[in-house]
């Protein structure tokens, strides 16, 4: 099979990043439209891997897909940097236009670390990670190290993924003495009316504030006689 150069990768994870988008807004908009895209893009995976699996496999497992996938990685990272993310609506009312503020939530771009697009993202580079590993087997010695950061990408990848969309961020406010089994959910750097369960029992015994004496110094510098050709002296002393 003829080796496809980096601009059909790109326009190929460019395209995906699109469905990924639009998944996103059709998520936002309406659920059943969204599982049809789903199922539909399902079924083109498997009739496309049915009549040429080798033509599917060479994709996932290119080297050229992972450079692509990071290209767009950067991107999204970029959006995620200058937009706000997970602030109250009225921020983003002050900072953007409400028209602008409408396009962002369609897109989920003001927690775009959570949004069904960055996980497609995710989920791509997994899985051509993946295949490139197993495409290694079985291990030699040579490429255990191969082997073992390829995995561990794979592995801190899936553990910020189950992190992300399982995890929960709370809030807890007691004194010396007390004991809790539960924290305050919050979301979008507020508290929430939600209280949640532990599991597991935390007391505080003592709490200790040190404060330390400021140490003011006063440092001089006199110049050196000596000055290279640029007339700056070669050292300082104190």
């Amino acid at each position: 099979m003829r080796k496809k150069p980096l601009t059909f990768y790109l326009a190929a994870t460019g395209l995906i990043t699109v469905y990924l988008l639009i998944l996103q807004a059709a998520a936002n908009l309406n659920k059943p439209v969204f599982y049809g895209l789903v199922a539909l893009l399902a079924l083109f995976i498997v009739f496309i891997t049915a009549r040429k699996p080798q033509n599917v496999l060479d994709f996932f497992r290119s080297m050229k897909l992972a450079v692509s996938v990071l290209i767009y990685f950067t991107i999204a990272v970029i959006i995620g940097t200058l937009i706000l993310q997970n602030v109250e609506p009225a921020r983003y009312l002050q900072s953007y236009s409400p028209g602008f503020y409408k396009f962002v939530k369609l897109l989920t771009l003001q927690d775009t670390y959570h949004s069904v697009w960055f996980s497609g993202l995710v989920i791509l580079l997994n899985i051509n990670i993946l295949i490139c590993t197993l495409n290694h087997l079985p291990i030699r010695k040579k490429k255990i190290g191969f082997f073992l950061i390829h995995l561990s990408i794979v592995i801190v990848v899936i553990g910020g993924s189950i992190s992300a969309f399982f995890g929960m961020k709370g809030y807890i406010n007691f004194h010396e003495g007390e004991t809790v089994n539960e924290f305050q959910l919050t979301q979008y750097n507020q508290m929430l009316d939600q209280k949640i369960q532990m599991g597991f029992q935390l007391r505080l015994d003592k709490f200790e504030v040190d404060h330390y004496a400021p140490d003011y110094r006063v440092y001089v510098y006199t110049r050196s006689d000596s000055k290279n050709k640029f007339g700056m002296p070669y050292s300082f002393k104190s």
